[in-house]
């Protein structure tokens, strides 16, 4: 209960600065929608927005849905590819080496804890989706002991 609780609460909070980045990648999208051109980096950058997008709603889904689904799996990995992408493409080495020294706490804040949200919720969704069943036995109950036994 207080695992499902936790788990819970680290999504909505990562919901909510994500919810604030979301708002830019539509502006993003329509910014390079509107452009007559489109090159290599305009292709790139929407893409991985997309992606990013697509992680959100994986965020979401994460909430709603049971943590046993491979939507979550899929939907929660692609916004981490899109991140990836996007960090890597636009920042470069200087962008990952600001993420991971933090060294502007608010603004690390607002990039990175949807990501760690994400990345917790894939671990979760990982976890459950390889756990496999007990084997049911006649004569043992659901958590595998045998009734006749005790």
């Amino acid at each position: 209960m207080l695992k499902e609780l936790t788990y819970k609460i680290i999504l909505i909070t990562g919901l909510l600065p994500a919810t604030f980045l979301l708002f830019f990648s539509f502006l993003g999208l329509a910014n390079i929608m509107s452009s007559n051109h489109l090159d290599q980096k305009d292709i790139i950058v929407f893409t991985s927005i997309l992606l990013g997008i697509a992680g959100y709603i994986g965020l979401i889904t994460s909430l709603v849905l049971p943590k046993k689904t491979l939507i979550n799996f899929l939907l929660l990995l692609l916004g981490l590819i899109g991140f990836s992408i996007f960090l890597s493409y636009e920042g470069g080495l200087r962008g990952w080496i600001w993420l991971l020294t933090i060294e502007e706490p608010e603004e690390w804040f607002l990039l990175a804890w949807p990501i760690i949200s994400s990345l917790l919720g894939l671990i979760v969704n990982t976890i459950n989706l390889f756990k496999t069943p007990p084997t049911h036995v006649e004569g043992n109950n659901r958590n595998g002991v045998n009734e006749k036994l005790k």
